[in-house]
């Protein structure tokens, strides 16, 4: 296996693991519902962030892409790293506290994970797929996902029933 297959399979690995973040619960900290996430995401980030750097360097493939969405995330942590640096605490506006972990070392690792998630996908075109077919099959499973969930007598999860409006997305009420 070469070094640029297995860089971008530990990439995908990272980009896809991020999802079952929430799922984490850290119950030996004082914060076990946030501090175990962002460590976990910090972490997570920091790894395929470098593997990242590393097959960009050596494959311009895997190099971001100029896109108005870049731009602006880029200008939006511009801004907010000038705000931190002249703010009232530069200290606990670049860490934040682990109550909220909502420092600008937080954003830079979202824009880290954005770097690297949207390069990587992006990188290969695969042939047959494109994004009216993969909005069309969200919205066909979320569909069937609605038909079970009312054949089963759980109207909710359609977001239908006596007390709520038809709605695609909702809350889950007891009926």
């Amino acid at each position: 296996m070469s070094l640029n297959t297995f860089l971008r399979r530990l990439i995908l690995i990272g980009v896809f693991a991020v999802p079952f973040i929430p799922f984490i619960v850290s119950s030996s900290m004082f914060f076990p519902f946030i501090t175990g996430k962002n460590f976990a995401f910090r972490i997570i980030v920091g790894i395929i962030f470098a593997a990242w750097a590393i097959l960009a360097f050596k494959d311009a493939s895997y190099r971001p892409k100029k896109s108005p969405v870049l731009m602006a995330f880029a200008f939006f942590i511009g801004v907010i790293t000038l705000a931190n640096v002249f703010g009232e605490n530069p200290y606990r506006s670049f860490w934040s506290n682990y109550e909220r972990m909502e420092g600008l070392i937080a954003h830079l690792h979202l824009f880290a994970y954005f770097l690297v998630a949207t390069s990587v996908l992006t990188a290969e075109k695969r042939p047959g797929l494109s994004n009216h077919q993969i909005g069309g099959e969200h919205l066909f499973g979320r569909s069937k996902v609605g038909e079970h969930g009312q054949r089963i007598g759980m109207s909710s999860i359609a977001g239908e029933g006596p007390r709520h409006p038809p709605a695609g997305v909702g809350e889950l009420h007891e009926s």
